[in-house]
């Protein structure tokens, strides 16, 4: 997830996420193609098809992103911009905040990511499952370019088997610093 992103207005989401999978599907097709063009004509193709993809796929994508981003705000139940990147940065990696308030809400919202993971524990597995299969039968049948989309399901299955493990090991570190022991033995308590 690109926190930057995280309150950015739709059409930016959109934009970013649309130019990003279009560039990609260009650069495919463009290697994939085998027709008869030369010159500008190669070009085309792949281009007008990269265009069309990434105006679709930016467009379906900012809606899920909008809603995503807008549950972990609410999650997180900060205001201020910039409080809100650190809560859902220190949700899944970094050091623990100093900051009380800051560390209840990355609190929230690594539980937040937990619930939502667990919602997906056999839905998202199994459909990055068959994403690699089909891009595997696809690299053997067509071209072996389709391996490259194959190895990144195959990434995206590992961290969705992993990410819950994870989590729950941050939603621990988050939790227990608000308690930990400080350097006398004596227990902070957070205000």
């Amino acid at each position: 997830m690109r926190i930057w992103l995280v309150g950015a207005p739709r059409w930016k989401i959109a934009l970013v996420q649309g130019t990003f999978f279009g560039t990609c599907m260009a650069i495919f097709a463009f290697f994939n193609s085998s027709g008869p063009e030369e010159g500008a004509a190669r070009f085309i193709g792949p281009v007008v098809g990269g265009v069309v993809a990434g105006v679709f796929f930016g467009l379906f994508m900012s809606h899920f992103i909008t809603n995503m981003n807008s549950d972990l705000i609410s999650a997180a139940g900060l205001n201020d911009p910039q409080e809100l990147r650190e809560a859902i940065r220190a949700s899944r990696r970094g050091p623990v905040p100093a900051d009380p308030r800051i560390r209840q809400a990355a609190l929230r919202v690594a539980r937040h990511h937990l619930s939502v993971v667990e919602r997906q524990r056999i839905s998202s597995p199994a459909l990055f499952g068959v994403f690699v299969l089909g891009y595997i039968a696809m690299a053997f049948l067509l071209s072996p370019w389709w391996l490259v989309a194959a190895a990144f399901f195959a990434a995206m299955l590992v961290y969705t088997v992993i990410q819950p493990n994870h989590l729950a090991r941050r939603i621990v570190d988050l939790d227990t610093t608000d308690n930990a022991p400080d350097r006398h033995g004596n227990e902070q308590v957070s205000p």
